[in-house]
């Protein structure tokens, strides 16, 4: 059915998502096909984990429909793992309101 091919399409989707809205706290983007994971850090430069961002980011996202996962061994990651059958409308729609909950954390 394509699925394959639907999980590189949502991992590029949300690759190009965050390198047309880069900010200094997204110390690294990983992870392959669907399953997509985004570090937040302090600053760039000394990469230190954010305490409290990721927390902060799935409160936002959790009041605005959009459930996502907080993980990493200092619970500053945010691990996004959409459907493979995910429209890319709905996918642009709940990344739209991710960066609206990034933007919102305090620095």
């Amino acid at each position: 059915d394509g699925l394959l091919e639907k999980a590189r399409r949502i991992e590029q989707v949300i690759r190009e998502h965050f390198e047309q809205n880069p900010d200094p706290r997204i110390g690294e983007i990983r992870g392959r096909g669907a399953m997509m994971a985004l570090e937040f850090v302090t600053d760039s430069t000394s990469k230190n984990p954010h305490p409290t961002a990721a927390k902060d980011i799935a409160a936002y996202c959790l009041e605005r429909g959009v459930l996502i996962l907080t993980t990493g061994t200092y619970g500053n990651v945010v691990r996004l793992l959409p459907s493979l059958t995910i429209s890319e409308e709905l996918l642009s729609e709940a990344l739209d309101i991710f960066v609206e909950a990034i933007r919102s954390v305090d620095q």
